[in-house]
């Protein structure tokens, strides 16, 4: 599989109001970035799981977010978002997995 970055898009803020205003129906794949690169990759529903790092958690996952707070988040709505997922992981390597 060749990896293919995210498409083209205006980094959104990884702040609340911007979240909130993210469609609830929507899935596909997500990056969280900071300005050294890329923090996690994530799939799903992308409002809820956005919402579920933004608020914190107990998973490793979530705590290693939390220790490297994103900036910014990039989207992409996609049905095939497992195959989708794996391919951004190969092209941005995140820090927390």
């Amino acid at each position: 599989m060749d990896p293919v970055p995210f498409p083209d898009q205006p980094r959104r803020p990884y702040t609340l109001p911007e979240i909130e205003q993210y469609p609830d129906d929507r899935r596909g794949v997500y990056g969280l970035f900071d300005d050294a690169g890329c923090v996690f990759i994530g799939k799903g529903r992308i409002r809820e799981r956005l919402l579920a790092h933004l608020k914190g958690g107990v998973t490793e996952t979530e705590r290693c977010v939390r220790a490297h707070p994103p900036a910014y988040w990039l989207v992409e709505e996609t049905e095939d978002f497992v195959v989708r997922h794996m391919g951004l992981v190969v092209e941005y390597d995140p820090r927390c997995r």
